[in-house]
């Protein structure tokens, strides 16, 4: 499928992400609650749209959630359980249960699938790459169905979803039929051709078609060629019916994808009995729609959202036109603190009033709306109020809609009382709900009553007060003979989108018809089921008790999380100075030398600002200028100090409403003086920090009131020069494509202000003396290029091959323009260095300071796009550019001898990695022996193999400027890996006891130590074995299919001098980077299901008894150190056995067995070899919460994070009864070595990161292209 659809479902900018940042840095905010149609929505991971669509269909299906439920923690086990040896616990069903559980009871307006999708091992980023829905449809099943094998729900997905297609062929001349019955958990219906689900589904089930001609069918009972009919049939029909639309389709004539978007309409009810074989007259198969999954967008991305129907009647429908509309109130913040605007009059009014200017376009503000609301406005609004231009234009009285430019302002704004209002409804949604909605669901599930745990008759009756007051003549009549009314309990239908839910009309449905946003899946549910009474309107119906529990434990922790985060984000630290410290000169504020410029406030901004004063007395009594005081509002600016409105003292005005900021500035002055000078206070009067230019290249700069006029500046200006006011000239300086000019100001401006000669800060004024003939500066003096879009360049001349030393080569430095080609710069350095032509037409390279010498550069991209900067060093050299869809690859030969020796190709990145290869070997003039390529990492060190030379470079993600890595030898047939096998030593705890004459360790050290002496040397088996390094002995090639006794049978071929009795007397380990790590265990996994491939060492060690090792079993290398020194004995090797737990204590214990010391005297770490570290093992503090899992047994796993202890690990040991001193300590003298060498070498690799994250961005690198689609996958364990 991927081959032919590509990226067909992954998501191109259609994705909902759900916001939950705060309003202030570094406090996390809660999660919102539920709306007002109390159902949750769930979290969108990345592209996991498809999934949240399909999952909100299962939950509100009645029988698929009740079956779920059904099913016991006997039966599914616990999660706590999971990583425990043996243990079968079905992972996949409980984390449904709880995931369900939360979306019926859990106070969030969303719900995280993370829990489910880590179920799925999903731990590559698999939410980030969207799939068919359709596909995780029937993949989901399966995972389920094998899931509960062995459980009472073993066939829940068969009674509810599996049916029976039965294809059958008529003999025209005998009668016989054949038949051939399929299985189906979806019905496939074709789009193209048909223009209704009856119409298509009629083709497929009530047409024949005729076996004839070229193509007539061989009847068994006529034993010839005849004529036949062929047909099929629905033999039998499950409870829950799903269609699965096929809207996507390939057109192979313009070789493209395409989504079908014509009128194709599906019913509300369907009697399916038509279609269907065998079916007797009484049996009932009508079908009510309940579900429609909505794909938006086109052939290459969209969006899924689902319209679902609440047959148990869980939510609480209103009419769309009366749906709440709740906004945040600060556009940062995704929880807590919310305004409930009443109209789309007020909605409008809080985004236009959050904008600095009370403005912004009316594109702006449509996707303002859909961010803040989840809605469209012509979804939410335009039925009602029509277009928004329409609506703006109505309401002029409020806003001022500029048609022309597409532009809306505020235009009145009701300043504190506006403001008051919606605080008051902030306040109220802020505070969690206090009603018997959160009461009610314990004693529901231990009373089994039908208690409607969704809402309550008191929010009910709100509700419906609220509702009757808004409504006016114009509201639609609560009547169901439309769709378009209150629908009847069990008849409401919701739209769900990631973390949005919405109540909608049944007649919206009819919308997806046709179009990019158009059905893409239909559940139908069959009339003749019937929900029992005490279903309706209750969310625990079913649900185990364990699961109702927790999450009304989780709802108490988020009512404290709120409640903090409440006092967090309304807690205010404000500064507040102190006139007594400041000073009023040049134009503005400055602190007093020696004096305190503030001191700090914290009050809640729901306090009064009365308060406030008290509070700001009390800090400060040292420094109040007077009884009669006031607090003013205070800004830092370019010329100092300013002061602007005043915070009024009053016992009835919250702080809140005069929008103080976290760390605002206040003022506390008399309100008219400071230091007896009078303060210029207010926006008007701002100082413009300008300077001044005077006779000889002399300067000063300083504040002037915005509101002084010209001739009160030139007063300013004249007593600092010492010029007479009416001999003073001033010429404004203005700075423009890299030259600068000077306008003298006429007399008739000096009466303006600053502000309406339009001087803001920076501004630069020359002042001349107009009785000094000569003396004024010229323009010349004063020029400075403010703006050029031109820089210089360094380019340097390789074309000359006659030339050996670098340092000889022709630089010349050349100004260029940021907007030119870099073909047209070739041009211009061409000339400039004289040269008509080069060989192959030449190229131009970056030569980096840190990087060296870059790939060429393509010569369509623009100077600025090919990253050319002011300052870079280019060379121009010989040899071809390459073209937009090329792409130029260094490589080096793994079994060169001196040294990596770097050439280069040029391929299109369409190529395949079989034609790169040929390009590279011709390159390097290499006509004979086996050879395949590997990927380098950043630091060009060897990656893995491209063993699969039939795909393309773009596919392997091979990209301009990578380095390959050319390796002789044989590439394995596909689905055959080759794997190198090296021979290590039979570890020390093992030898020991075994190694009598003529034994297998024997051999085995003489085979070592043929490798490390000389021919007839005595040998002794302990040196041999204490020093003896790994031996490489060959390479064996074999099929991924098979297990791992085939691939052991086949190793001791290789080593046959060696007189293995059997492959249990084998033990194969994965070698990374020349450490032993994991063992490979049970012979009869295939080497696909041990993850191996042609990347993969394998170290082989022979042991002297048959060894089968379980799962619970560890291997580690237990080192003891030295007392008082910083050395560890010889390694010794322990078989942990984690059976009865995987804790620290169980450690010890089988560690003192071996050593021979007493648990409490042992103090264990464990070593990074590549980080010379250890970390000490030790018990995790039991107080931490854990959901869903036991205190102490999950924390004291010690295979679990933070040690994740694993096969191969090294463990050193301290008996702290003889080495006591420094008992964490367990560094050796090569760790801390180690540690010097691997700080220079991390900081190297930053630096030259930092290097080509700089050039990247420079050059584009961060151009990020589609994923290639790959196929869903979900596993599930063994539990037959």
């Amino acid at each position: 499928m991927a081959g032919v659809f590509g990226n067909l479902f992954e998501d191109d900018n259609f994705e909902n992400f759900t916001e939950n940042v705060s309003s202030k840095k570094g406090i996390p905010s809660p999660p919102r609650t539920r709306g007002q149609c109390q159902l949750s929505g769930i979290d969108n991971q990345g592209a996991t749209c498809y999934l949240n669509s399909l999952l909100q269909t299962l939950l509100l299906t009645p029988e698929f959630r009740d079956g779920l439920f059904c099913l016991t923690q006997d039966e599914l086990g616990k999660l706590e359980d999971a990583d425990k040896p043996a243990s079968k616990v079905r992972v996949i069903p409980i984390q449904l249960q709880r995931l369900f559980a939360n979306l019926l009871l859990k106070n969030c307006q969303s719900v995280s699938t993370r829990d489910l999708t880590n179920s799925f091992g999903w731990t590559n980023d698999e939410q980030f790459q969207q799939h068919d829905v359709q596909e995780l449809n029937r993949i989901l099943f399966s995972a389920i169905e094998s899931s509960l094998v062995g459980t009472s729900g073993s066939d829940l997905i068969k009674h509810l979803y599996k049916g029976k297609i039965v294809n059958q062929i008529r003999c025209t001349q005998c009668g016989k039929i054949s038949e051939r019955e399929e299985d189906f958990l979806d019905i496939s219906v074709t789009v193209a051709g048909s223009s209704s689900v009856e119409q298509s589904l009629s083709c497929a089930y009530l047409d024949k078609e005729m076996l004839d001609g070229k193509n007539q069918y061989r009847c068994e009972g006529c034993n010839k060629l005849v004529d036949a009919e062929k047909g099929a049939k629905l033999r039998s029909l499950p409870s829950i019916l799903t269609l699965s639309l096929l809207r996507f389709s390939f057109d192979y004539q313009k070789l493209e994808r395409f989504k079908e978007t014509g009128r194709f309409s599906f019913p509300q009810s369907i009697n399916m009995k038509p279609f269907c074989d065998n079916v007797s007259g009484e049996e009932s198969l009508d079908y009510e729609l309940f579900s429609v999954v909505i794909h938006m967008g086109g052939a290459h991305g969209g969006h899924y959202h689902a319209y679902i129907k609440d047959i148990d009647n869980l939510g609480h429908w209103v009419t769309p036109e009366e749906e709440e509309i709740v906004i945040p109130t600060d556009p940062v913040t995704g929880a807590i603190d919310f305004i409930e605007c009443d109209s789309p009059i007020e909605l409008v009014q809080v985004i236009l009033a959050r904008e600095k200017n009370k403005e912004m376009s009316i594109d702006k503000l449509g996707q303002e709306i859909l961010k803040q609301t989840g809605l469209s406005w012509n979804k939410r609004f335009k039925g009602r109020y029509g277009p928004i231009t329409k609506f703006l234009n109505k309401y002029n009285d409020k806003f001022i809609f500029d048609p022309v430019n597409k532009h809306v302002t505020l235009k009145i704004h009701n300043g504190p009382n506006f403001c008051q209002d919606n605080q008051s409804k902030s306040e109220s949604l802020s505070k969690p709900a206090q009603c018997k909605c959160t009461k009610t669901e314990k004693m529901a599930s231990s009373q089994g009553q039908g208690h409607n745990v969704n809402i309550c008759e008191k929010c009910k009756k709100d509700s419906d007060n609220r509702t009757q007051a808004k409504g006016d003549n114009n509201s639609p009549q609560k009547t169901n003979s439309t769709g378009t009314g209150q629908p009847h309990v069990g008849q409401a239908w919701f739209d769900f989108n990631d973390s949005r839910v919405h109540p909608m009309y049944e007649k919206s449905i009819e919308k997806q018809y046709s179009g990019k946003e158009s059905a893409y899946m239909l559940f139908y549910r069959r009339k003749t089921l019937v929900r029992p009474n005490k279903a309706l309107g209750n969310k625990v119906y079913c649900m185990p008790e364990h699961l109702i529990t927790e999450v009304m434990k989780e709802n108490s922790i988020l009512d404290l999380e709120r409640e903090e985060y409440d006092r967090e984000v309304n807690k205010l630290t404000l500064q507040v100075h102190f006139s007594c410290c400041y000073q009023y000169r040049e134009g503005a504020l400055k602190c007093k030398s020696g004096m305190t410029e503030w001191i700090e406030v914290c009050i809640d901004q729901r306090q009064t600002t009365d308060e406030l004063y008290q509070a700001v007395r009390e800090l400060g009594k040292d420094y109040l200028p007077c009884d009669d005081v006031i607090l003013s509002r205070y800004k830092e600016l370019v010329s100092g100090g300013h002061i602007y409105d005043n915070v009024q003292e009053s016992k009835e005005l919250l702080i809140k409403h005069y929008d103080l900021n976290d760390g605002a500035k206040l003022f506390f002055w008399n309100g008219n003086t400071v230091n007896e000078d009078v303060i210029p206070v207010g926006i008007d009067r701002e100082p413009v920090y300008i300077t001044v230019i005077y006779g000889d290249g002399l300067q000063f700069s300083q504040g002037y009131s915005k509101s002084l006029t010209l001739s009160e500046m030139k007063v300013i200006i004249c007593y600092v020069i010492r010029i007479q006011p009416e001999h003073l000239c001033l010429k404004r300086v203005f700075g423009k494509d890299s030259e600068v000019r000077m306008v003298p100001i006429s007399a008739s401006e000096e009466s303006l202000t600053l502000t309406e000669l339009k001087l803001h800060d920076g501004d630069q004024l020359l002042a001349e003396d107009t009785t000094e003939k000569g003396a004024g500066l010229s323009e010349e003096s004063v020029s400075s290029t403010i703006y050029s879009s031109k820089f210089m360049i360094q380019v340097e001349n390789r074309c000359n091959n006659s030339i050996n030393n670098v340092d000889e080569y022709v630089k010349i430095k050349v100004e260029v323009d940021r907007q030119i080609t870099v073909c047209e710069l070739k041009s211009i350095v061409m000339t400039k260095f004289g040269l008509e032509t080069i060989q192959d037409g030449g190229r131009l390279r970056i030569d980096h300071d840190s990087l060296g010498l870059r790939h060429p550069i393509h010569e369509e991209l623009s100077i600025f796009e090919a990253g050319i900067t002011q300052g870079s060093h280019l060379v121009l050299e010989p040899g071809p550019a390459p073209k937009s869809d090329e792409i130029t690859l260094s490589f080096t030969c793994e079994s060169s001898s001196s040294g990596p020796d770097y050439s280069e190709v040029i391929v299109k990145q369409s190529s395949t990695v079989n034609y790169c290869l040929q390009c590279i070997l011709n390159r390097a003039n290499i006509t004979d022996g086996d050879w395949y390529l590997r990927k380098t990492n950043w630091c060009g060190e060897a990656a893995d193999i491209l063993d699969d030379v039939d795909v393309t470079l773009d596919q392997c993600n091979i990209n301009d400027g990578d380095v390959l890595l050319l390796v002789r030898g044989r590439l394995p047939p596909k689905g055959f890996i080759q794997l190198p096998i090296w021979l290590h030593s039979t570890p020390q705890s093992v030898k020991a006891g075994n190694q009598q004459d003529g034994g297998l360790l024997s051999w085995v050290s003489n085979f070592f130590g043929g490798y490390y002496n000389d021919p007839g040397s005595p040998v002794r088996t302990d040196e041999v074995n204490a020093q003896c390094q790994p031996v490489n002995v060959g390479s064996v090639e074999i099929s991924r299919e098979s297990t791992l006794v085939d691939l052991k049978e086949m190793i001791m071929t290789l080593i046959g001098e060696l007189p293995i009795p059997s492959v249990d007397f084998m033990r194969l380990r994965l070698k990374e980077k020349d450490k032993l790590t994991t063992i490979l265990r049970d012979n009869r996994q295939s080497l696909k299901r041990l993850n191996l491939t042609s990347n993969s060492v394998l170290a082989l060690q022979i042991l002297p008894e048959e060894e089968t090792l379980r799962n619970d079993q560890i291997v580690l290398d237990i080192c003891q150190r030295i007392p008082d020194t910083k050395q560890y004995s010889q390694p010794i090797e322990l078989i942990w056995n984690t059976a009865n737990g995987a804790t620290l204590h169980s450690l010890k214990q089988a560690i003192s067995k071996v050593l021979y010391t007493e648990t409490e005297h042992l103090c264990l770490a464990k070593h990074f070899p590549l980080r010379y570290e250890w970390m000490v093992i030790e018990k995790h503090d039991n107080t931490g919460h854990q959901k869903g899992k036991k205190k102490g047994q999950w924390k004291n796993n010690i295979r679990q994070a933070p040690f994740n202890i694993r096969d191969g690990d090294t463990i050193g040991v301290k008996d702290t009864q003889y080495d006591p001193n420094n008992i964490d300590n367990f560094m050796t003298e090569e760790d801390e070595i180690g540690q010097i060498a691997l700080q220079q070498e991390i900081e190297e690799k930053r630096k030259m990161r930092e290097e080509r994250k700089k050039y990247d961005s420079i050059v584009g690198g961060g151009d990020n292209k589609k994923r290639r689609e790959v196929g869903i996958s979900i596993k599930v364990g063994d539990f037959g």
